[in-house]
Protein backbone atom coordinates (compact mmCIF):
# COMPACT_ATOMS: atom_id res chain seq x y z
CA UNK A 1 0.00 0.00 0.00
CA UNK A 2 1.49 3.50 -0.86
CA UNK A 3 1.42 6.17 1.84
CA UNK A 4 -2.20 8.03 -0.08
CA UNK A 5 -4.18 4.61 0.61
CA UNK A 6 -2.95 4.61 4.08
CA UNK A 7 -3.64 8.40 4.83
CA UNK A 8 -6.99 7.73 2.99
CA UNK A 9 -7.96 4.71 5.37
CA UNK A 10 -6.94 6.61 8.27
CA UNK A 11 -9.32 9.75 7.56
CA UNK A 12 -12.15 7.00 7.01
CA UNK A 13 -11.21 5.35 10.45
CA UNK A 14 -11.56 8.44 11.97
CA UNK A 15 -14.59 10.39 10.55
CA UNK A 16 -16.58 7.31 11.45
CA UNK A 17 -15.09 6.74 14.73
CA UNK A 18 -16.33 10.51 15.49
CA UNK A 19 -19.98 9.72 14.68
CA UNK A 20 -20.72 13.24 13.21
CA UNK A 21 -24.18 12.36 12.20
CA UNK A 22 -26.30 9.24 12.74
CA UNK A 23 -29.87 8.62 12.58
CA UNK A 24 -31.45 7.22 15.72
CA UNK A 25 -34.77 5.47 17.20
CA UNK A 26 -35.72 6.73 20.08
CA UNK A 27 -38.94 6.86 22.31
CA UNK A 28 -40.65 9.55 24.61
CA UNK A 29 -40.56 9.13 28.47
CA UNK A 30 -42.01 12.33 29.26
CA UNK A 31 -43.18 15.39 27.57
CA UNK A 32 -42.99 17.88 30.55
CA UNK A 33 -40.01 17.77 30.45
CA UNK A 34 -39.52 16.34 27.17
CA UNK A 35 -37.27 13.52 27.60
CA UNK A 36 -36.45 10.76 25.25
CA UNK A 37 -34.69 7.21 25.72
CA UNK A 38 -32.26 5.74 23.23
CA UNK A 39 -31.27 2.50 25.26
CA UNK A 40 -32.86 1.43 28.19
CA UNK A 41 -29.71 1.05 30.03
CA UNK A 42 -28.62 4.42 29.78
CA UNK A 43 -30.32 7.55 31.16
CA UNK A 44 -32.63 9.45 28.92
CA UNK A 45 -32.11 12.49 26.82
CA UNK A 46 -33.16 15.47 28.62
CA UNK A 47 -34.97 18.76 26.72
CA UNK A 48 -31.96 20.70 26.59
CA UNK A 49 -29.95 18.49 23.91
CA UNK A 50 -32.89 18.02 22.23
CA UNK A 51 -34.26 19.89 19.01
CA UNK A 52 -37.77 19.58 17.67
CA UNK A 53 -38.62 20.13 13.96
CA UNK A 54 -42.04 21.13 12.71
CA UNK A 55 -43.10 18.31 12.02
CA UNK A 56 -43.22 16.77 15.64
CA UNK A 57 -44.90 20.08 17.12
CA UNK A 58 -48.33 22.07 17.23
CA UNK A 59 -51.11 19.61 16.24
CA UNK A 60 -48.59 16.41 16.15
CA UNK A 61 -47.21 16.98 19.62
CA UNK A 62 -44.92 14.27 20.72
CA UNK A 63 -47.10 11.87 24.07
CA UNK A 64 -45.02 9.75 25.95
CA UNK A 65 -44.62 6.25 24.54
CA UNK A 66 -44.29 7.92 20.86
CA UNK A 67 -41.65 6.48 18.80
CA UNK A 68 -39.31 9.36 16.95
CA UNK A 69 -36.43 9.18 14.21
CA UNK A 70 -33.49 11.86 15.65
CA UNK A 71 -30.46 12.76 13.58
CA UNK A 72 -27.66 12.58 16.73
CA UNK A 73 -25.27 15.71 15.61
CA UNK A 74 -21.82 16.75 17.26
CA UNK A 75 -20.79 13.55 18.07
CA UNK A 76 -24.09 12.77 20.75
CA UNK A 77 -24.41 16.06 22.10
CA UNK A 78 -27.38 17.14 20.66
CA UNK A 79 -30.26 15.65 19.05
CA UNK A 80 -32.67 16.53 16.12
CA UNK A 81 -36.08 14.74 16.51
CA UNK A 82 -37.26 14.85 12.84
CA UNK A 83 -40.96 12.84 12.56
CA UNK A 84 -42.73 10.22 14.84
CA UNK A 85 -42.58 6.99 13.40
CA UNK A 86 -45.04 3.86 13.57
Amino acid sequence: MDLINIIQQIVQQSLKAAQLTDMVMGTVVSVSPLEITINPAMAPLKNQILHLTSSVTGDHALEAGDKVLMLRVRNGQEFIVLSKTQ
